[in-house]
């Protein structure tokens, strides 16, 4: 199976998505449309990352602008998708780390894979969305169905994670910030290594609005080189 077809089993528009959470359930109609991964990979991409969900999709539910992209490169541009202060952050730390030219905004052209490690921003227990935190049971349906396939058809060198909840979701645990080790997804192990979310607080405070995440970068991807070398 290629991303694309993953993908197009995600979400193909505002009326066909994945409701395999909220089947017969009587929050159903809360569910909005989630978020996709993107289908093509930009070039030598060795990097993943993962953040946790969408925040609130409820305003786009019925639009065309449907399916949207995590950090979807029209937010900002279409007066109908409005820019989070998390997108701007992830694009300013992506030129940092020298990932993304200085010249362009485009998330679609960085060597990086993102994605969330839950696609849908409602519960499927209360139907509430924004920020709550996904059952568990819903979380382990969505990480099996798509963030694992994902991850192994991407193979990345490295697996960072934004923030508690998007390690948790998608292993189980969390490990210390900036702490990189090998550990397991689904059936295949990554580099992986947990770092500040891009929402102002976590970037500006812990991530030292983007400077504290450079090194760590360079280590991850150092280790992750010499642990491919001996495979």
């Amino acid at each position: 199976m290629s991303l694309a077809e993953l993908q197009s089993k995600l979400c193909t528009n505002r009326t066909e998505h994945c409701r395999k959470c909220f089947a017969n359930r009587s929050v159903a109609r809360a569910q909005c449309p989630p978020n996709i991964f993107r289908a093509t990979l930009g070039p030598d991409t060795r990097l993943a990352f993962v953040f946790d969900k969408p925040n609130d999709n409820t305003p786009y539910k019925t639009s065309s602008l449907v399916p949207i992209t995590v950090f979807d490169d029209r937010a900002g541009r279409d007066a109908r998708l409005a820019r989070a202060p998390s997108h701007s952050n992830l694009i300013t730390l992506l030129q940092g780390l020298g990932l993304l030219a200085l010249d362009t905004t485009s998330l679609s052209s960085a060597p990086v894979f993102i994605t969330n490690a839950v696609k849908c921003d409602v519960s499927a227990e209360t139907g509430k969305t924004g920020r709550i935190s996904i059952p568990g049971w819903q979380v382990g349906n969505c990480v099996q169905k798509f963030l694992q396939r994902e991850l192994a058809l991407v193979a990345p060198w490295a697996v960072v994670f934004f923030g508690k909840n998007a390690q948790q979701y998608a292993m189980g645990t969390v490990t210390g910030l900036w702490e990189i080790r090998k550990s397991r997804v689904g059936e295949r192990f990554y580099s992986t290594m947990r770092v500040p979310h891009t929402s102002p607080q976590a970037f500006n405070t812990h991530g030292r609005g983007g400077n504290a995440y450079v090194e760590p970068f360079k280590e991850l991807l150092r280790r992750a080189a010499a642990g491919r070398a001996l495979e």
